[in-house]
C-alpha cells in the first residue's frame, strides 16, 4: 500500500494505472474507473472485498467495457455487487457487471435509482455491516469490516471535502450527524469512493467537521438585515473560484444557507437571502 501525499490537509496520488488492481489492506484490491473528472479525482474506486463467497464488488463505476473486463478479470466468483448510493459515478456499471455475473445489485432501498435487493441499516453482507450514512445522498451507506476497515464511499474522500447537495438528496444537518457517528466508530483506516486510503480517520473527520462549522459560520457573517441576491452571496462566500466548479459551489451554498434556515439563523425571501433576528 503506497503512502499518500499530504498536501494541506488534502491527501493527493499519482495517477493510478487504469484496470490495474492494487492490494490495500488484506483481502481487498482497488481498481479506479477511468471517468476522471473535477468531481472525481482520477474516477471512482471500485472495491473488490474477499471473503468465504466469493468476491462482493462494491462501486464498479462506470459502464466501461474495459473496466468491467479488469473486475472480471481478477475478482474470480463476484458473490455480490453493492453500490454506496444511486450517483451515476458509482451506480451505472453495477446493471451490467451483475447481470455478467447473474447476481442481483444491493442498494439502500431510496434515490431514483434501485438495486434488486434492499440493503439496510445494521444488515451483513460479504462479512461487513452496512451502515446508513445519508447527507451526500439520502441513500449513502459506508461498509464496515470487523477488523476496522470502513469502506466510506463519497461520505469520507481525502482528496476533497464532499459535495452535499440540498434536500431532497442531501442535507447537511444529516451529513454532519453521519460524520460523528462514523467517527465515532474508531475506524483503523478509510476506503474511499475517490482518492486515496484515509489512515487517521479519526483527526481527519476532526478535520472535516471543523471546516463545515467555519463554512457555516462565514455564510452566516455575509448575511445582513438587507436581502442578498444568491449570486451576490456565492460571489463572496467562494472568490476566485474556478468556473468548472460554479454549480457545486452553488449546490453547497443552497445546502449551507437552507441548514441556517432550519437552525433559525437565516430567511429565505423571493430575491434572496438575509440575517435572521433583526
Amino acid at each position: 500500500m503506497k503512502a499518500a501525499l499530504q498536501t494541506d490537509w488534502r491527501l493527493r496520488e499519482e495517477t493510478p494505472v487504469y484496470g490495474k488492481p492494487m492490494d490495500v489492506v488484506d483481502g481487498i484490491r482497488r481498481i479506479v474507473a477511468p471517468n476522471p473528472h473535477s468531481m472525481t479525482y482520477h474516477g471512482t474506486n471500485t472495491w473488490l472485498i474477499t471473503h468465504a463467497a466469493g468476491t462482493a464488488v462494491v462501486d464498479p463505476g462506470t459502464d466501461d467495457p474495459a473496466h468491467l473486463d479488469a473486475i472480471c478479470g481478477v475478482a474470480g466468483t463476484i458473490s455480490h455487487v453493492i453500490v454506496t448510493h444511486w450517483h451515476h459515478d458509482h451506480f451505472d456499471g453495477a446493471r451490467t457487471l451483475a447481470l455478467r455475473a447473474n447476481v442481483p445489485v444491493f442498494k439502500f432501498p431510496s434515490g431514483p435509482l434501485r438495486g434488486d435487493k434492499d440493503l439496510l441499516n445494521g444488515a451483513e453482507i460479504a462479512g461487513m455491516r452496512v451502515i446508513h450514512t445519508p447527507g451526500h445522498a439520502e441513500d449513502h451507506i459506508c461498509l464496515e469490516r470487523p477488523d476496522g476497515v470502513l469502506l466510506s464511499g463519497d461520505h469520507v474522500m481525502g482528496w476533497s471535502t464532499t459535495l452535499v447537495p440540498p434536500p431532497p438528496d442531501g442535507d447537511l444537518g444529516d451529513y454532519i450527524e453521519s460524520l460523528e457517528r462514523v467517527q465515532a466508530l474508531n475506524a483503523r483506516i478509510f476506503l474511499p469512493g475517490h482518492g486515496p486510503e484515509i489512515l487517521k480517520p479519526y483527526s481527519f473527520i476532526e478535520q472535516l467537521l471543523e471546516k463545515r462549522y467555519e463554512k457555516l459560520h462565514q455564510i452566516e457573517n455575509i448575511l445582513t438585515h438587507e436581502v442578498q441576491e444568491f449570486s451576490n452571496i456565492c460571489n463572496r462566500a467562494y472568490p476566485k473560484l474556478n468556473k468548472k466548479l460554479r454549480f457545486a459551489a452553488e449546490m453547497m451554498l443552497e445546502t449551507y444557507l437552507l441548514e441556517l434556515k432550519k437552525r433559525g439563523k437565516a430567511i429565505q425571501e423571493p430575491t434572496g437571502w438575509k440575517r435572521a433576528g433583526y
